[in-house]
């Protein structure tokens, strides 16, 4: 991945994939914390939601989350679950 760096020296592209890759680490520990927890929509739509993330990891963290809230959404997932998602991810 090529670098672009600013006027104070960061990798910008470097530190953005960097940022993407620990939230969507974030989400996965998220769902696995909230399937542990007995949450009984996480074990329905896990695999599904795991998937929507892996395949728009090209996103940016926001879009990202509002793609994922939104999968979560049309799932059927409770609305509390999906509020409460959004508000950690944002």
């Amino acid at each position: 991945m090529a670098s672009k760096k600013t006027s104070g020296g960061l990798q910008v592209k470097n530190n953005n994939w960097n940022y993407l890759k620990a939230t969507v680490e974030g989400m996965q520990d998220w769902l696995e914390i909230k399937e542990i927890s007995g949450n009984k929509d996480i074990p329905l739509y896990r695999a599904q939601i795991e998937n929507e993330i892996e395949f728009h990891m090209k996103n940016t963290s926001n879009e990202l989350t509002k793609i994922i809230a939104t999968k979560m959404k049309s799932l059927g997932c409770e609305k509390s679950l999906v509020v409460e998602f959004k508000s950690v991810f944002r």
